[in-house]
């Protein structure tokens, strides 16, 4: 008897369950439809945009294989043509169109253009800094001619630390703007610090060693230049003396 009155009150049990499963259904399953709805739709715009990027990137690797096509078939007109609209994209190959900008504008002699491009990739989100860096230089070396020695030092500076890259090609070239400045002091700062890297290449520590010594010999002749005495003066011609009149 007991066990049939456990299986009645279990079956009740079941029942209420089910009504206030029921009842939770019809009260909250527009919020309950809508998240499910959310989660599917979440999930195919994420593949949708997934697709289109990786479309993209396929599109935009052809267009760029296409405007370095043009730079060796000697159209650079057209090839600056394509590849400012691949870099103006934003897309991952803006910083090689860049790049590739910069070159063809450099080779036309536009140095101003090729600087600008140059710049361009500093500043693009999520570029590798090494090839940020690497622009940074390329700008300066552009720049050298037009811009004072401090403005490039402020454009090299990052450049310059011990443990950077890049930082033999920065020191010779600050080396380069200041002795062209006439600051003969700092450009032997710039050329000791380089001939006392260990990892400095032979070829560079070649012309290295040439630039101390060119700074040498203008220091010499700088010294000798001081050290010279004062040209002579002719001697004053006496004046001629006044007769005195003979007595008679």
């Amino acid at each position: 008897m007991a066990d049939q009155f456990d299986a009645f009150k279990q079956e009740i049990e079941e029942d209420l369950q089910r009504e206030r499963m029921l009842k939770l259904w019809e009260q909250y399953k527009i919020f309950i439809m809508g998240a499910a709805a959310a989660l599917v739709l979440g999930v195919a715009v994420y593949k949708f945009i997934e697709q289109r990027r990786l479309t993209a990137a396929e599109t935009n690797g052809a267009e760029f294989a296409s405007a370095a096509k043009l730079i060796g078939e000697k159209k650079p007109e057209e090839a600056i043509k394509a590849l400012s609209a691949i870099a103006s994209s934003g897309t991952g190959y803006a910083a090689l169109a860049n790049l590739r900008l910069a070159g063809v504008h450099a080779e036309a002699g536009r140095k101003a253009e090729a600087a600008a491009a140059y710049d361009a990739v500093q500043k693009q989100n999520g570029v590798d800094p090494l090839i940020a860096d690497f622009a940074r230089l390329q700008s300066a070396m552009l720049m050298a001619d037009s811009i004072d020695f401090t403005e490039l030092q402020n454009r090299l500076n990052p450049l310059l630390t011990d443990s950077h890259p890049w930082r033999n090609q920065a020191r010779e070239l600050m080396a380069l703007a200041a002795m062209k400045a006439n600051r003969n002091d700092d450009a032997r700062a710039q050329l000791e610090r380089l001939l006392g890297d260990k990892e400095l290449p032979g070829g560079m520590r070649e012309h290295v060693t040439i630039l101390m010594s060119v700074l040498a010999q203008a220091d010499l002749a700088k010294a000798q230049q001081g050290a010279s005495p004062a040209p002579a003066t002719a001697p004053k011609a006496d004046s001629p003396k006044a007769e005195t009149p003979a007595k008679k």
